[in-house]
């Protein structure tokens, strides 16, 4: 007969609270990975969310559901990992560690803000400042884009969104 330590987490096993497996002395010390989980804490519970995964948090089972909205995750995948990023920030994919840093440049972006929005427009091509959907759809008027400014020569904006057209009269 063997004595269950169920004060440690093992029924066999608690897998609610993030366990793999029981090793021989009946304590769960392998965490279940692919519920996002890290480490095992003191209590031998899965309670460290594996952050490099995207995860901000613990749901109260135990379990990495949470994503890091700081990092740029629009949601979690079927395998509890940040890999959808939020477009309406500006994003355009995830890096390796599942981290939205790339920018939309196709919408006019130049480049990511310290919190990994997309906030910075490509004065380069234009661009005066960002909508309220940050997305840089106004013109510099003083460098003559408006749609396009014919009072000051331009016919039109060319489709990478510069006013390199001019009206020739």
């Amino acid at each position: 007969h063997i004595n269950i330590d169920t004060a440690k987490g093992c029924a066999s096993c608690d897998t609610p609270n993030g366990c793999a497996s029981c090793d021989t002395s009946n304590d769960c010390s392998s965490c279940d990975t692919s519920k996002g989980c890290a480490s095992c804490d003191t209590s031998n519970g899965c309670a460290n969310c594996d952050t490099s995964k995207g995860y901000a948090s613990c749901d109260t089972s135990n379990d990495c559901s949470s994503c890091d909205t700081s990092k740029g995750c629009a949601s979690c995948d079927t395998s509890n990992g940040c890999a959808n990023c939020d477009t309406s920030k500006g994003y355009a994919s995830c890096d390796t560690y599942n981290d939205c840093s790339s920018c939309d440049t196709t919408k006019g972006y130049a480049s990511c803000d310290t919190s990994n929005g997309c906030v910075n427009c490509d004065t380069s091509k234009g661009y005066a400042s960002c909508d309220t959907s940050n997305d840089c759809s106004s013109c510099n008027t003083s460098k003559g884009y408006a749609s396009c400014d014919t009072s000051k020569g331009y016919a039109s904006c060319d489709t990478s969104n510069d006013c390199a057209n001019s009206d020739t009269f």
